[in-house]
This record gives C-alpha cells, structure tokens and sequence, in this order.
C-alpha cells in the first residue's frame, strides 16, 4: 500500500498523522514483514518514482513507542508514592522521606520520555493558524525544518553541555543531598533519557518519506 494513500487516510481521520506508528496499521504487508521476522529491506512506496527502505524505521519507531510505553506505567507508582507520603510522615513517621525520593526519580523518568511522547501524539501547542491552509507535504517539510533547525541542535547541546554535570553524578553514583537516599543520579540521567529521545524521534521524522498531497 502507498504511503501517501495511508497517510491521506490518517489526515482525514485524525487531521494528520504524526509518526510512522499510524502508518504501520495502513500497511498489512509491512506490519506481517514485521512479525515474521522478514529479513533484509522491506520497500513501500513513497510516491510514483521512489521506493525507500522502513526496515530500519520500523525498528527504530517500535524502539520509541517500547519506551513510551513503559515510561507510561510510571505514572502509577508516582501517585501512589506521593499520597503515601503524608500517612508515611504523619501516622507512621518514618519512610515519608524515602517515599519522596523514589517519587522524585519516576517523575524525572516520567517528564523525560512525556516530551517525545507528546511529538509523537501531536499534542504541543503550537500557532498552526497558517499552517492549517497549507497542503500536507508542505506542512511535513516545514516539520523536517523544524526538526533540524530546532530540535536536533537543542537536544546535542543538551547532551553536549551536560555531559560533565550528568557524567560525574553517574560515576559517583550520586545521592540525595537531604537525606542521602541513593539515586540521586537517576534524575541528573533523566536529562540525557530525555535528549537521546527526542533524537530517536527527530531521525524518525527526518527520514521518513514525504506524503503526496491529494489531488
């Protein structure tokens, strides 16, 4: 199946598709490649001239979507930590602390992969008033610019100029400075957690072919 043709099914549906993940259910032959365990490229065609590889886009975008979804179970823990903290302190007094700290590390996590997760559903806000007259293979090469201009550069500079910071901190197996509880460093990694991430996602949206716009 085409991926224009998919990804005209999408934006009539959904107003527009924002990853590969919507496209994969438009693809029966890709999606079976895929849980066969098809080896060597799989081809779907862009457009009338062009063939591109989604071997290794698939992967990567499974990859992704495998991240956002155990991050997402985190958000369980951390509200059951943070109501605990008051019975912790007030009735038990003891633990409360602890039950903060833990709750302090699953946010970091939960925060770091939420921003991809967010790119990913097309749930930032964003001034799309012009954007919405534009045709589709318009507005996903704006989206490629974007990309290149503004979240590739943000996301090596974030690890570029954290390394020092985050990299001792995971040497030194970093605790917390209040109460000394181990784990400290988990939230200073949160920031690379949440930089590598947003890279995965903006080679995704960086390769992958530019739809065809309806006639």
């Amino acid at each position: 199946m085409m991926l224009a043709q998919c990804g005209r099914e999408r934006h009539r549906q959904d107003g527009e598709y924002s990853d590969l993940s919507g496209r994969f259910r438009c693809g029966g032959r890709f999606r079976q490649a895929l849980r066969a365990g098809k080896k060597g490229p799989v081809y779907f065609r862009a457009d009338s001239k062009a063939l591109f590889d989604m071997g290794w886009l698939g992967r990567l975008d499974r990859a992704i979507a495998g991240i956002i979804d155990c991050a997402q179970w985190l958000a369980l823990p951390l509200i059951v930590l943070l109501f605990l903290q008051w019975p912790l302190r007030d009735f038990f007094r003891s633990y409360s602390r602890e039950a903060n700290d833990l709750a302090q590390i699953f946010f970091a996590l939960f925060v770091a992969v939420s921003v991809v997760a967010a790119t990913r559903s097309a749930t930032h806000l964003a001034a799309d008033a012009l954007a919405r007259r534009y045709s589709l293979r318009v507005r996903h090469t704006i989206t490629k610019i974007g990309v290149l201009a503004g979240l590739v550069p943000w996301a090596l500079f974030i690890l570029a100029s954290s390394y020092g910071l985050v990299g001792s901190s995971l040497r030194l197996r970093e605790t917390f400075p209040d109460t000394a509880n181990p784990g400290y460093f988990v939230i200073k990694l949160a920031l690379w957690v949440m930089a590598v991430t947003v890279l995965m996602q903006a080679l995704l949206d960086i390769a992958r072919p530019l739809p065809r716009d309806d006639a």
